[in-house]
């Protein structure tokens, strides 16, 4: 069995998610050119048999239900776009307030050379 055939199969089992048909070559490349990325060829592949999405949960007073997928099919490409440049804030919010960043004002420094990752650039994704 392929490798991006079992990574699919095993997404498919997933507890909080569900996958739905995978990706045509034109919805991956519209997410490509969308956010400023380039899917891994492996990854690649198993975006093509499967596109994993949130299983859902009926709404609860005290959950606040999020997606944890990107939506590569760009249903909701402002939630996706979080998806992505969150890790990246993050990053650099500890680079700054937690003491690598060594200056204030090395955040905006950094944020000035690397701009919004999913808007500039090219960069490999293996995101859900």
């Amino acid at each position: 069995m392929e490798p991006a055939t079992r990574i699919a199969e095993w997404l498919g089992g997933r507890i909080h998610g569900s996958v739905e048909s995978g990706l045509s070559e034109a919805e991956l490349s519209r997410a490509e050119d969308t956010f400023g990325l380039t899917f891994p060829p492996l990854w690649r592949a198993v975006l093509r048999l499967a596109h994993p999405v949130p299983r859902f949960v009926a709404p609860q007073p005290w959950h606040r239900p999020a997606s944890i997928y990107p939506d590569w099919r760009l249903r909701d490409e402002a939630r996706t776009r979080l998806l992505i440049d969150d890790p990246v804030e993050g990053l650099l919010y500890d680079v700054e307030d937690n003491g690598f960043g060594g200056t204030p004002g090395a955040r905006r420094r950094m944020r000035s050379r690397t701009g919004s990752l999913s808007r500039g650039g090219s960069w490999r994704a293996c995101l859900y």
